[in-house]
């Protein structure tokens, strides 16, 4: 065994003697990637090469997950310190795209793990993993196959320290989804820009595939049987949960807030601190623009005069009658009220993936039946029950867009985690540009215009 090389993300291949991605790795892409090598095959010369050039390397004849988990369990604080693995068959073949892509992804959506498209030019054994056409930049999907997953740091420690070597192949990915809950969250999904080959198995050198030599495919698919049963896990129909058709793959996208900050203080200065200057900002592309307020603990005065210097109207909608009475009486002696409408809105069940939750009952709100300009919602506190924007919510919100908003501003008082959901959702909807606002938590989405 022998380990050098420190970089933030990794490749872990399990490599013999016909191996092509091993080398291809640590050819092309060791600038960027620590290449882990868990050597399976008999070739001297070959295990010598890669023992040489690979920033890790274990001579081990077992499989792929359970080499990886012999080098987790020889070296786990390695494992712990990457913010990606890529655990790669040898025989991928690279066809287009960037590897760092990957990466991009598992970082801005805060993904468990995603994978590559698979290229019609070689075997496709799900037809989930194909290649999807569209200039989509991702797809959430409640499957990925274990050829080639690339998983964060701390998800694969999650299967790793789950995993307990009774598998050799066949069920890995089962294994690691029903752990991730990837049919009922968006936790896993495919980075289309990025496509392999994996090649049929009359095109590989040598008899067949080496993993069949070594055990039959009955005998790996039992095992996967067995140990599905024990731990009550189950399989799914393959399926995409929702396609994000715009991307701004910064790292900063999913950068956590500065723990040190103070009160009030923003994690990034160049981002817009004043959640009212966010709206007067929206407010300023528009005539006498009209505004959804859910949920009155967002109102405040510079709001108001906002809506006020542009002649426009605000409606502010809670299920709490406390707050709008406070809010009326107050507005009543300030003499606005020609610019202010109050409605109380119950909330509805919804649910999403079969997550449940609550939100405003959006047919029930309405301004004289005008649509709204700009729609500001409030994300749940100790006194809200709404969930926005919580995953549950969000059919709720696609109908209030597609119904009023041109922009449509998120307040979410709870953790970035939560609300970094519903950014990667509405990142999805057609036609809308994102901004944000990280010291108030923030989003605000604005048609997009010629």
């Amino acid at each position: 065994m022998s380990a050098n090389k420190m970089n933030r993300d990794a490749i872990f291949v399990s490599a013999g003697d016909r191996e092509v991605f091993a080398s291809f790795a640590i050819d092309r892409l060791s600038s960027r990637f620590d290449v882990l090598v868990n050597y399976y095959g008999d070739d001297v010369a070959l295990g010598a090469r890669l023992q040489e050039r690979a920033s890790y390397f274990q001579a081990r004849k077992t499989t792929k997950f359970k080499g990886l988990k012999e080098l987790y369990q020889s070296d786990p604080e390695r494992v712990r310190t990457y913010r990606s693995v890529w655990v790669c068959d040898d025989d991928l073949i690279l066809e287009s795209g960037e590897v760092d892509a990957l990466v991009s992804a598992l970082v801005a959506f805060r993904a468990d793990a995603v994978a590559p498209a698979f290229s019609m030019a070689g075997k496709i054994s799900h037809p989930i993993t194909c290649r999807l056409p569209g200039e989509h930049a991702f797809r959430f999907t409640n499957f990925i196959e274990m050829n080639a997953p690339m998983f964060s740091g701390r998800a694969l420690c999650r299967y790793l320290d789950a995993f307990d070597g009774s598998l050799d192949g066949w069920g890995n990915d089962w294994w690691f989804l029903n752990l991730f809950d990837a049919d009922a969250q968006p936790r896993v999904g495919i980075v289309d820009q990025v496509v392999m080959i994996n090649p049929f198995d009359g095109e590989k050198s040598g008899e067949g595939r080496e993993i069949d030599k070594a055990m039959p495919t009955s005998r790996r698919r039992a095992q996967w049987l067995s140990t599905r049963d024990r731990l009550g896990m189950r399989e799914w129909p393959h399926r995409n949960l929702f396609v994000v058709t715009t991307w701004d793959p910064h790292p900063s996208f999913a950068r956590q807030p500065n723990a040190e900050a103070g009160a009030g203080e923003s994690s990034d200065a160049s981002q817009t601190a004043d959640l009212s200057s966010v709206v007067g900002a929206q407010l300023a592309r528009f005539q006498e623009p009209k505004v959804l307020l859910l949920g009155a603990q967002l109102f405040n005065r510079s709001l108001m005069d906002a809506v006020y210097r542009r002649d426009g109207h605000l409606l502010v909608v809670d299920d709490r009658m406390d707050p709008l009475d406070s809010l009326n009486c107050c507005l009543s002696e300030s003499g606005t009220t020609s610019h202010l409408a109050i409605q109380h809105v119950p909330l509805l069940e919804v649910s999403t993936f079969g997550i449940p939750g609550r939100f405003y009952d959006t047919s029930a709100i309405n301004l004289d039946d005008r649509k709204f300009d700009v729609v500001i919602v409030a994300g749940p506190d100790d006194n809200v029950a709404t969930s926005m924007p919580k995953l549950p919510a969000l059919p709720a919100l696609a109908k209030l867009l597609s119904e009023h908003g041109f922009a449509v501003i998120l307040h979410e008082t709870r953790p970035q985690e939560d609300r970094l959901t519903a950014e990667v959702w509405l990142r999805s909807v057609p036609g809308l540009r994102l901004e944000r606002s990280s010291e108030f938590h923030a989003l605000v989405l604005s048609q997009e215009t010629a």
